[in-house]
């Protein structure tokens, strides 16, 4: 009898000490005790973070993976919702995950290991290794690739130009790189300017297998995964690949979830599939730097600059910022219904790690609000902008208040309407459904309230006013020019109807008049409800055809139209029979 319990108190000490090797004590100070150390949680700051993420720890929906590094440790990890809905499949800390665009720090740091071997130069020409691109009469650099200054267009802009529904086709790497071999212009001169691209991180995973003579996928597994044991973490190329404990990715419409679906194998801009754990293992490498050692780390924090001098917060594949006066590095993913966000402050060496399969998780808020239970104390005691005094409102003059009414462009076919309702004055920004009242400081000066910023007009040599400036409580300003031009007819619109291709996408825009207004229609892509922003310029209702610039010949008569959008500038179609 006392054998057997003697065993069973053996086997409960045991089970007690490898429980206890699973678990990290937390106090609400954030500082760590240790007992023999195994670390346990404390229950009250657990709960605190389980409140952050309450909503989506329950049964019936997606979730996210949660993970706290500190000095090197893993403190905190934990699942939250349904990696699966349809099998009832729990998220746990080994739920495998698309990582999205958090995947371009690994592209960028293989780039780091081949340079550091000696076998390429950042600033060696692009088409040094992959001569299919095309000559634009400007040099690209891998390090124009890194930091999202080579000024070529990006990938998923154009597919979706070209009608590709991103969550029905699927889009293979081969098919990128085809589409990058017909393009014909850049959106601007390399390192000019920074445009966030997703085809630079392509074409970096196209150098690594080129100069490695071996996939993308066996050097990151060689050179990162295995050597930090991310035995969970690969870049995926196959469409039919299993991967087992996968999350699948969800969206929401009022009270229920439905699938999406990822419809693009492409890897080096994306394509990680991950878990928490093994993000956690990344971060570590952060402090330990035992891949790649410390000049690899400093490298990966190496920002970005333009000609003009501009220091970038893009280092590479990750930024560098503060956050409520605390530097850290940072990237954030999002791809169907997946999130991802790492972040990691050096100097408190402390990181934060998510992955979610639903985009309401918000995965950045989320991880802020978790950061704040550790380091509120230290972060800067003023989390927002200061109080600003009570402002006088004054009355102006109706006719000092007509001389603002109009239109004003502050970004190319953007523009923002200055309206009278009832003798009081409004911004009006329509495809963003936002408007402010204004109230008056000055006679050239009005407020928001409560206090957002503040609009004030510039008059010209002639004493019409010809601009407005918007004022930030952070100092800085933004300028809009006022716009005119003939508002066109539904009879005069008609000049632009007909059918538009683009050589570059192979794909067709035909613009038609319905129920008096200009449309753009397209085999797969919905139609489009064109409003005119200027001569010539309109701007769509329906994504991707945003702003569309029509251009004439000699004869005045319509040629053609480039379109543009946040990424894509200028991208040409031609008026055919």
């Amino acid at each position: 009898m006392k054998k057997s319990i003697a065993i069973i108190l053996a086997f409960l000490f045991l089970s007690v000490s490898v429980f206890a090797q699973s678990r990290l004590i937390l106090v609400p100070c954030c500082s760590m005790l240790q007992t023999d150390q195994y670390p346990v949680v404390n229950d009250i700051l657990e709960k605190q973070i389980d409140e952050i993420f309450a909503k989506w720890n329950n049964p019936e929906s997606p979730g996210c993976a949660f993970a706290v590094v500190k000095d090197g440790e893993v403190i905190f990890k934990k699942g939250y919702g349904k990696a699966s809905l349809e099998h009832d499949i729990p998220i746990t800390t080994t739920t495998i995950f698309d990582a999205a665009s958090v995947s371009k720090q690994f592209t960028a740091f293989a780039i780091i290991l081949l340079e550091q071997d000696g076998k390429l130069s950042f600033d060696d020409d692009i088409r040094k290794y992959l001569l299919y691109v095309p000559d634009f009469g400007h040099k690209i650099t891998i390090r124009h690739l890194i930091f999202h200054t080579s000024g070529l267009r990006d990938q998923w802009d154009l597919l979706e130009f070209a009608g590709v529904r991103m969550e029905d086709d699927i889009v293979t790497q081969e098919d990128i790189l085809k589409l990058v071999k017909r393009q014909k212009e850049l959106n601007f001169p390399p390192g000019e300017s920074y445009k966030y691209c997703n085809t630079g991180y392509t074409l970096l995973a196209e150098i690594v297998a080129k100069v490695s003579n071996k996939s993308f996928q066996e050097f990151t597994e060689e050179r990162i995964f295995r050597p930090l044991e991310m035995f969970d973490t690969h870049f995926h190329s196959e469409n039919d690949e299993i991967i087992k404990n996968r999350a699948y990715p969800y969206e929401q419409s009022n009270d229920k979830f439905f699938n999406l679906r990822l419809g693009f194998l492409n890897f080096g801009a994306t394509g990680l599939y991950t878990t928490v754990e093994d993000v956690a293992k990344w971060i570590i490498n952060f402090e330990t730097h035992n891949v790649g050692g410390r000049a690899a780390f400093d490298q990966l924090l190496e920002h970005g600059t333009l000609k003009d001098g501009t220091i970038l917060d893009y280092c590479f594949g990750i930024m560098e910022s503060k956050y409520r006066g605390l530097r850290n590095i940072h990237h954030v993913g999002g791809a169907a219904g997946y999130e991802s966000f790492v972040q990691y402050y050096p100097d408190h060496k402390i990181g934060f790690a998510i992955l979610a399969n639903h985009t309401k998780i918000s995965s950045v808020p989320s991880t802020n609000k978790v950061a704040k239970i550790f380091l509120g104390d230290i972060f800067e005691k003023s989390e927002s902008i200061p109080q600003q005094k009570e402002i006088q409102e004054i009355k102006i003059d109706s006719r000092i208040l007509e001389s603002f009414v109009g239109e004003y462009e502050y970004n190319f076919g953007e523009n923002v309407k200055i309206e009278i309702r009832n003798n009081r004055l409004f911004e009006v920004i329509t495809f963003r459904n936002s408007e402010h009242e204004l109230f008056a400081e000055s006679e050239n000066l009005f407020f928001t309230k409560p206090l957002a910023f503040k609009i004030s007009f510039q008059r010209n040599d002639k004493g019409r006013v010809s601009q407005l400036t918007w004022h930030y409580p952070d100092g800085r300003k933004r300028v809009a020019k006022r716009v005119n031009y003939q508002k066109l007819d539904s009879n005069q619109l008609a000049e632009f109807t007909g059918n538009y291709l683009s050589e570059e996408l192979g794909t067709m825009y035909t613009f038609i008049m319905r129920d008096g207004k200009l449309v753009s229609t397209h085999l797969k892509n919905a139609d489009s409800v064109m409003t005119q922003t200027n001569k010539d310029i309109f701007r769509g209702n329906r994504w991707p055809m945003r702003i569309v610039a029509f251009e004439r010949n000699d004869e005045n008569a319509i040629a053609g139209f480039r379109v543009s959008t946040s990424r894509v500038k200028n991208l040409l179609f031609k008026k055919i029979d």
